[in-house]
């Protein structure tokens, strides 16, 4: 018995479920932990640090060395405007029973952690490969959250903040870099490839920051707001898998994701690895950008909170099972 239930344990994809989920949770509950321990409320400071120092370095030094590819760009475009879409009716009909007149409601159920929790997990299971597609995926989001999201709630568009944050900017310079054939004198290389390799450590800094700017603001809610976002929570937690998995297979059938192993292993797998990222991006639980631009409007903060605690919860329980689903339809096809 206890041989057979290692044998389980030990199997590729549940190992799989195992290096990602783990590692990530473990962080997320030390952010939780420092978030109680800490009277003074630095969170500020931390989502500061993250947004215009750490983030920033990751985005270039994952970028500016990935393969690039417009198709890779297109397809995970594609799937993030797709899903985006194909969440609203939920969210719109789950607004509406529930007799919510702000929109911000509609954030928590459209836009998925995918700044958080999605890179880190995405370099446990994928390697760098997968942190790169897992950050433009984020860049894809985000920009739908400053577009559609933003017209959602008040009516207009706030392309301005998104377009001038140091992420954006930092990766149109990432993905120049890796387009662009640039050849320096030899003591020059030498400082940037010094230069480089500081951008490196300080980027793979940002991993455990974000995951801890996670578990941080969820010790700040108390226990009798727990129901205020479960109806956010569900749909996030069970349609959103469910529409990411949709998703990748209706971008089979129209041809923009090759099936095809032939004599591109290599292209198979990273193909593959697209569509596994992409569902792992729909898994997510609710943003943390959706609680951070509600507590900056001043408007459904205890909700926003909410959702993105309980689909956390939630996710201790879908993201294995996506993960397993994963392994089983995506690479085992």
């Amino acid at each position: 018995m206890l041989h057979q239930f290692l044998s389980f344990i030990l199997a590729d994809q549940n190992m799989m479920v195992i290096r990602g989920v783990v590692p990530c949770l473990v962080v997320i509950y030390l952010g939780f932990v420092v978030g109680r321990l800490d009277k003074t409320e630095h969170e500020k400071t931390l989502s500061s640090l993250i947004h215009y120092v750490f983030s920033p370095c990751l985005v270039f030094s994952t970028l500016h060395r990935h393969g690039f590819s417009w198709q890779e760009v297109e397809v995970i475009g594609t799937a993030a405007f797709m899903m985006v879409a194909m969440m609203l009716p939920v969210a719109l009909f789950l607004k509406r029973r529930g007799k919510v007149a702000d929109s911000s409601y509609l954030l928590g159920m459209l836009f998925m952690s995918t700044g958080s929790i999605l890179p880190p997990m995405a370099l446990f299971l994928f390697g760098n490969e997968g942190l790169a597609k897992a950050i433009i995926f984020h860049l894809f989001i985000s920009l739908l959250f400053y577009s559609v999201g933003s017209w959602l709630v008040s009516g207009s568009t706030e392309f301005k903040r998104f377009f001038r944050s140091p992420s954006t900017l930092v990766a149109a310079l990432g993905i120049f870099v890796a387009v662009t054939p640039l050849s320096f004198p030899e003591s020059i290389d030498g400082l940037l490839n010094g230069a480089e390799q500081g951008l490196d450590i300080i980027g793979y800094g940002a991993l455990p920051l974000l995951l801890l700017s996670l578990g941080y603001p969820l010790s700040r809610l108390k226990t009798d707001q727990f129901s205020f976002g479960i109806p956010a929570a569900l749909a996030r937690t069970v349609a959103g898998p469910a529409i990411a998995m949709f998703t990748v297979f209706l971008l089979r059938e129209i041809g923009l994701l090759d099936l095809e192993k032939d004599y591109f292993v290599l292209g198979y797998i990273d193909q593959r690895t697209t569509e596994a990222v992409i569902i792992l991006g729909g898994a997510m639980p609710a943003s943390m950008s959706t609680y951070l631009y509600c507590k900056w409007r001043g408007s459904h903060v205890n909700e926003s909170l909410s959702a993105m605690f309980v689909s956390s919860v939630l996710g201790l329980l879908s993201i294995p099972l996506v993960l397993f689903l994963v392994g089983r339809l995506i690479f085992a096809s």
